[in-house]
């Protein structure tokens, strides 16, 4: 790998979580925050963050669950990639990022295994 491509790819950081149903209590609400801390990095999240209130394509919450984690999604300038339901008529699985176009066709696919939710598969550009 020349000098120039492993510089570029070092301003990248790429990070997964997983927020179940029994963890509800202790809900993970500022990873976008923590993106925010890393302005010099092109940040991509990926995960089941377990907002089945969030209206990703209307910006909007139904109820109080998931109004400060859209807030703070919103506040750290964070796109969120995926158009359509992960889970039975839900997003619960998001791909988030911090740079114009670095996330890259999308889909939703059949789930793998036995998940009861769909896989996402996408390309990040580290352009």
């Amino acid at each position: 790998m020349g000098e120039g491509e492993e510089q570029e790819r070092d301003d990248h950081l790429v990070g997964g979580v997983l927020q179940t149903p029994e963890s509800m209590g202790i809900r993970r609400t500022n990873v976008p925050g923590d993106c925010r801390q890393l302005q010099a990095k092109k940040v991509v999240v990926v995960g089941d963050f377990n907002f089945p209130n969030i209206d990703w394509e209307n910006h909007s919450v139904k109820g109080s669950d998931g109004v400060q984690f859209l807030k703070s999604v919103q506040e750290s300038f964070l796109e969120q990639y995926v158009e359509a339901p992960t889970c039975e008529r839900a997003t619960l699985d998001l791909v988030l990022g911090n740079w114009e176009g670095q996330v890259n066709e999308v889909c939703v696919e059949e789930p793998f295994g036995v998940s009861d939710h769909s896989s996402i598969r996408f390309k990040i550009s580290y352009r």
